[in-house]
This record gives C-alpha cells, structure tokens and sequence, in this order.
C-alpha cells in the first residue's frame, strides 16, 4: 500500500455525518415540541405517521424546514390553526419559497 491511498482511506471517516444527523435530530426534537403546543396527542401521530416525512423535507432543505416550522410554531402560538398541525406544515412547505 503506497502512503497516498492510506490517506486516502484516511479520509473517509463516520464523524462527518454526526453533525448532520444531530441537526436533523435537533429539527425533529423541535417539531415535536412545536406540535405539542397544539395537541400533544396529534403531536405523537403525526411524528409517528409523518415523521419521515419531515425528515426528508429537512435532508431535502434545512434552511426551508427551520423556515416552516418557525412559522408553524408562530402560528400554533398565536392560535391560528384549527384543525391540523401537520396538515398547516405541509401548506406552509408549498407556499413558503
């Protein structure tokens, strides 16, 4: 083994994925704290139903996730939704750039 493809072996690593994962981790913490201002019942279904598909919004657009939720939960704050929570998000994702 020449020393140039030992460090090329060196290069690659587990601990680059950890901070995306805990970032990722931290979303979902948050949605699930977000939704459990409107009803800590729906907030358990929709993390179980649709939590993978929050996830995959976050990989797809962090920036855009952080976004919605902000919103989401600004909204859960101030009573403006009615019926569904994650139903309000998914709107939120079509409408917000």
């Amino acid at each position: 083994m020449t020393p140039q493809s030992t460090n090329q072996h060196l290069t690659f690593s587990g601990s680059t994925r950890e901070q995306p994962r805990d970032a990722e981790r931290d979303f979902l913490e948050d949605l699930r704290t977000a939704l459990s201002g409107f009803s800590p019942g729906q907030a358990t279904a929709e993390m179980e139903n649709w939590g993978g598909w929050w996830r995959n919004r976050f990989r797809e657009d962090p920036a855009k996730a952080r976004r919605v939720l902000g919103e989401l939960a600004s909204m859960i704050r101030e009573r403006k939704i009615r019926r569904n929570a994650g139903a309000a998000g998914l709107d939120l994702w079509k409408r917000l750039p």
